[in-house]
């Protein structure tokens, strides 16, 4: 464990080397006003004890550690996990909106070598904690690779995580300025060791890489809001950020796993730090950090610890049924796109229309009892129909008022999950598309605002206590043009009660998992269902953890050119929150796109890991919509399936060892500071990059290549890098291009992945300066959980002039399909002749183009078998 031996010697060296700038870092740390800094003066800051004004900037800032903190009472005490302090607060007069916590423990809990997890909390009375279970070990790693440092007993509360064995001194984790512990408000600050962080969502950023200069505050909380440019919390709930050190070549991580409501501020120290505040309005702090080093190991830590048819297929848009007047053949209709091999999503929402005695499903979940009701009775409306009990009731897609069913309680998913196999008889369907589970309610808070989303004025009117009117409502309420300027903005009230069958839940503490507990939910009910089969959920709303249950969309963007690129870090962002399968609505969900957004929109959604084109505007931007869009999209959707050997072995790695699938042009060049920039281009796995052009009217765009053999897509040589090249690309070319040192398997395709399934493969070698390359093959049926299965599994590599493919699992499952051809890109020898296991092919089965280094072998070899290819040169 070591942490009690290193507290007393490094608590001293630290606060002697840190103490004069950190505190004297307190000056740049904002004062939050709930209004925001457009109220800013000296007499909004005397309002709080917590803040003073510095004079010489107009500035209203958090007073020093010393006047506004914690102190540390008493010795630290070693547990069997780690470490616990007593913290104390310094001055009980200081104060932002009272109910300060006087007494704080402070501990460290020890995980694996890479994992430590600090939580903070009230050492007298128990506080809300994420109910949601991570996967953390029994018993700690018995060496650590970080250390964890805190001011000594009598001083002002100060700690640090940094690591143990680092190419120099690396501090991941540093609190400077004052903690504030309040019962609705938390906020402290770290520096970090660069500005290059990545992740926090979800919320719309203009650029992959956070930006530190001018300040940036952004909110987090689940609501249904589409996508703008400007600052606005989106759909899910992912306080989850990665650090890269270019300086050490070294990435970490660090999860804050708190539900509530909470908003993150990037800014610049006076000294030259950049420095991150983090703050939440309940629960705890409860941080976990993940020391990587590298982008791919970091993700891996983190996971492994934590046709569709659209609403008007309903009848009056209620779940579990279908118009039986305009949608009459559905059932017919699905029958058939399944005999042609397609697979069909349903689209869910989680209200339920509350005209019980029309309405068998929500008379069923009435009967169970499984509706979100009302914290106190003292809330009911007056006139509400007594009918609805003590349920909350909104409005949403029914013409008829709405109730929401509370999926943390276990009657709810028993109710869901006999309703979704009822259904399931009528209408046949494959996977479930669920939306609006923020969750979403039309019109909450009506009074006084106009433009209600919903014609009816009666609808959720929230009270003023101090769940729905907290002291502190972050920014939230003062983005994405909110009218009520309330956080329960387009969402139910906060004075909601929640239970899990053995705990009662305030609606205000888990808002944030009602997505994350309704795909738990229809997860379970799919799995129940077709035993032994993976399910396919697609949701709006995450928290983290979802990954394990279901993939996610963006959201309602735009038809823009912004939002086009916005989607790549998206895409990126998803990924490294552990969901891989993520893209957006391709030419964008709401407007009109023009020809050519369409086609440059479905040039990039073929390289999304999830590809999908949906839209509500008035112009048609399917595929066909245009001759140029056709054409494109033809032509890219079909290089997207060429490739998806290589795509679906990279889901095969996300899903056992927990890596991503998109990544960052940096992922592999964390020390490259122009690659850390770069938002526009991004990889599949390790091999190909893929740089759209999102610019209007360009026939062209600039490329940046990291270190390496780059090729393009016929194979050829294009450049070494690092370079940065302006590549050519008409309206009919998207630019992607291989990195030498990958194994691409390919496959010819066919109009469904069922049908593409019976080609044989191609092996594309793509050669590094070592001439040399390694990859692997994955095939199973494409629907059976793995552990139920010998899937068929390949390791290839290339070194040595000698390409060799080792089948490690399930040689029995491909037969009847072959590894037809190898295809070297980069070799640059002529060979005298190739031997392919043991026997010499004939020269009519292979040919080398000496000016492309480029060799072409046809084999034939049966894809159960291991091969060996010798090029004798």
């Amino acid at each position: 464990m070591g942490a009690l031996l290193f507290q007393s010697i490094l608590a001293v060296l630290f606060l002697a080397v840190s103490i004069q700038g950190m505190d004297y870092a307190y000056k740049k740390m904002e004062c939050p006003f709930p209004e925001g800094q457009s109220v800013l003066s000296l007499t909004e800051c005397e309002k709080y004890t917590a803040c003073e004004w510095y004079y010489d900037v107009g500035m209203c800032h958090m007073k020093k550690n010393s006047e506004a903190g914690y102190v540390v009472a008493g010795e630290t005490q070693k547990t069997s996990r780690g470490l616990k302090t007593i913290l104390k607060k310094i001055d009980p007069s200081v104060t932002m909106f009272h109910g300060d916590i006087q007494q704080l423990v402070f501990e460290v809990i020890d995980h694996e070598e890479y994992h430590v997890q600090i939580k903070i909390y009230d050492a007298e009375t128990p506080r809300y904690e994420v109910p949601v279970p991570l996967n953390l070990p029994d018993k700690p790693a018995t060496h650590q690779r970080y250390v964890v440092s805190q001011s000594a007993e009598g001083e002002p509360f100060t700690f640090s995580v940094g690591r143990k064995d680092s190419a120099k001194e690396n501090t991941l984790l540093n609190l400077v300025g004052p903690l504030t512990f309040e019962d609705q408000f938390i906020q402290f600050t770290t520096t970090l060791p660069t500005t290059y962080m990545y992740g926090m969502g979800e919320n719309a950023h203009p650029t992959f890489k956070h930006i530190f200069g001018p300040r940036k505050t952004y909110p987090i909380f689940p609501r249904d809001h589409e996508v703008i440019e400007e600052v606005v919390n989106l759909y899910g709930h992912q306080p989850y950020y990665v650090i890269v050190d270019h300086t050490t070549e070294e990435a970490h991580s660090v999860l804050f796993y708190n539900s509530n409501a909470m908003e993150y501020s990037t800014f610049m120290l006076d000294f030259g730090s950049p420095a991150l505040t983090l703050r939440t309005i309940g629960g705890i702090i409860d941080l976990h950090i993940f020391l990587g080093p590298t982008l791919e190991d970091v993700n891996r830590q983190y996971v492994n610890d934590v046709q569709f048819f659209d609403v008007n297929y309903m009848y009056d848009r209620r779940d579990f049924t279908y118009d039986q007047t305009d949608w009459k053949d559905l059932p017919e209709f699905i029958e058939e796109l399944h005999n042609d091999t397609l697979k069909v999503t349903v689209i869910l929402d989680p209200p339920i229309a509350s005209d019980f005695d029309e309405y068998p499903p929500g008379q069923r979940g009435k009967e169970a009892d499984v509706f979100i009701k009302w914290l106190s009775e003292t809330y009911i409306p007056d006139d509400q129909d007594p009918s609805w009990g003590s349920y909350m009731v909104g409005r949403v897609w029914p013409s008829f008022p709405t109730v929401f069913p509370d999926f943390l309680n276990p009657a709810a998913l028993e109710w869901w999950g006999n309703e979704l196999d009822m259904f399931r008889k009528d209408i046949n369907y494959d996977g479930i598309w669920i939306d609006m589970n923020e969750v979403t309610n039309f019109g909450t808070n009506p009074f006084g605002a106009e433009g209600s989303n919903y014609p009816n004025k009666t609808d959720l009117q929230c009270p003023d206590n101090k769940y729905d009117s907290p002291p502190y409502p972050t920014v939230m309420t003062r983005t994405g043009g909110s009218v009520s300027k309330r956080i329960s903005e387009t969402t139910i009230c906060m004075s909601g009660n929640q239970t899990d069958g053995a705990n009662q839940y305030l609606h205000y503490d888990v808002h944030s998992l009602y997505g994350w507990s309704h795909t738990v939910a229809t997860y379970k009910a799919m799995r129940s269902m077709n035993p032994g089969k993976r399910p396919m959920i697609l949701t709006r709303s995450t928290f983290p953890g979802s990954g394990k249950y279901g993939f996610h969309w963006l959201g309602d963007n735009s038809s823009k050119w912004e939002h086009l690129k916005m989607s790549i870090i998206g895409i990126l962002e998803f990924n490294l929150f552990g969901i891989p399968m993520v893209g957006a609505d391709i030419c964008g969900f709401n407007g009109n796109a023009t020809m050519e957004l369409c086609a440059r929109w479905m040039q990039l959604g073929a390289f999304y890991p999830y590809s999908r084109n949906h839209n509500c505007g008035e112009v048609a931007q399917d595929p066909t919509a245009w001759p140029e869009v056709a054409e494109t999209s033809s032509k890219y959707l079909f290089d997207r399936y060429y490739h998806l050997p290589y795509l679906y072995s990279l889901f095969r790695r996300a899903h056992l060892y927990g890596e991503s699938v998109a990544r960052p042009v940096f992922s592999q060049f964390l020390s490259d500071t122009r690659a850390l920039e770069v938002d526009d281009q991004f990889f599949w796995g390790d091999g190909i990059m893929v740089a759209p052009v999102i610019t209007e009217g360009a026939t062209s765009r600039t490329v940046y290549f990291p270190k390496g053999e780059w090729y393009d897509t016929v194979g050829l040589k294009v450049v070494t890098g690092p370079a940065t090249l302006e590549v050519k690309a008409p309206l009919d070319e998207l630019p992607y291009f291989f990195l030498g040192g990958n194994i691409i398997p390919v496959q010819q395709c066919e109009l469904t992945t069922a049908k593409s399934r019976n080609f044989d493969f191609v092996l594309k070698v793509f050669l590094n300066s070592s001439l040399a390359a390694a990859g692997e093959i994955f095939r199973d049926d494409g629907e059976t959980d793995l552990d139920l299965q010998e899937p068929y599994f390949a390791v290839t590599s290339f070194s040595d002039n000698t390409l060799n493919v080792n089948v490690l699992t399930g040689s029995g499952s491909v037969a009847g399909l072959n590894i037809y051809a190898i295809e070297i890109s980069g070799y640059i020898y002529h060979p005298k002749a190739i031997e392919l296991d043991g026997e010499i092919l004939p020269s009519d089965a292979w040919s080398y183009n000496e000016s492309f280094q480029f060799l072409n072998c046809l084999t034939e070899v049966p894809m159960g078998k291991n091969m060996t290819l010798i090029m004798l040169v």
